[in-house]
């Protein structure tokens, strides 16, 4: 057995969450990735999915394995991409799409590091908020914040995107701090417009806890959110690319430290067209955004 591609479609199994995509990807029938994984249960001794569900539920050993084949697949494609460095260079133009305000918090300043690190190559940048914009085949790169639904695209994964619940610190001398995350339901919180919903995770309990937020402000955008809650406006949620540099600065501070705040968007992915072979240019720039936001989204 291949063990390195038995491992890759395992990997795609669990980030794309089936058998079916992962063979999709990696132009295989289903039948033939469920074989490879059995022979990989085999080969291990244990079983590394559920099979009584529907969904594709990992056991402890799966995660367990999961994880450590994540890094090993990262260390060979890097290893390949350093062996590969040398004959060829990055020129042309690269379509880039991202996410308005993603984009321009975070790529407005990088983009420009980035072009002068790589000066025989443009950059066309797209920022949206419509996800069907990226069916185009124009763009070379698109950044897509949480796991992607379309597998005509290769993920890959460069950085986290870590949630935190944080307010002003003058906000703090008027209100109690909340010591549990239930108190929040009794707070003034600024809502992201349909996501009222805040769920949490605990080192102490198996158990999720989601608690229904209200307060007298909510938008559509994250940037309105960010600027109350500086204001002093109340508790808000707000991913670490945004905030981070607000709670550097002491304009915000975080409460609830010892929870894990939970999103369906955790991962930030470069997604490209499925091909052999990644072209100098996107393998750059993957790197490059994966270099750069090494303690700012992990």
């Amino acid at each position: 057995m291949d063990h390195l591609l038995a491992m890759r479609l395992f990997a795609s199994s669990v980030e794309l969450g089936s058998f079916s995509r992962a063979a999709a990807q990696h132009n295989l029938q289903a039948s033939s990735v469920s074989r490879y994984i059995s022979n990989l249960e085999q080969s291990l001794g244990t079983s590394l999915f559920r099979r009584s569900t529907r969904q594709l539920l990992l056991t402890d050993a799966g995660s367990a394995f999961y994880e450590r084949a994540r890094t090993i697949l990262d260390e060979v494609a890097d290893a390949w991409r350093l062996a590969s460095a040398s004959s060829a260079d990055v020129i042309g133009s690269l379509t880039v799409w991202a996410p308005q305000e993603f984009g321009m918090v975070r790529l407005n300043a990088l983009i420009p590091q980035f072009m002068n690190q790589y000066p025989g190559l443009s950059v066309d940048l797209t920022l949206g908020e419509k996800e069907s914009e990226l069916s185009s085949a124009k763009y070379d790169v698109a950044i897509h914040i949480g796991e992607p639904a379309d597998s005509r695209f290769y993920a890959h994964r460069f950085a986290r995107n870590q949630y935190v619940i944080c307010c002003a610190p003058s906000y703090l001398e008027l209100v109690e701090e909340p010591a549990f995350p239930s108190a929040l339901s009794e707070q003034n919180c600024l809502v992201h417009t349909g996501r009222k919903i805040w769920q949490f995770s605990s080192a102490k309990s198996s158990v999720d806890i989601s608690v229904e937020v209200s307060g007298n402000f909510r938008a559509n955008l994250l940037s309105p959110i960010l600027d109350a809650a500086i204001a002093g406006g109340g508790f808000a949620r707000l991913p670490s690319w945004l905030a981070s540099p607000y709670l550097e600065s002491g304009q915000l501070t975080t409460v609830l430290e010892k929870y894990q705040v939970k999103c369906d968007d955790s991962v930030i992915y470069g997604l490209y067209p499925e091909k052999r072979s990644i072209s100098p240019k996107i393998r750059a720039f993957i790197d490059f955004l994966t270099e750069r936001f090494v303690g700012i989204a992990q």
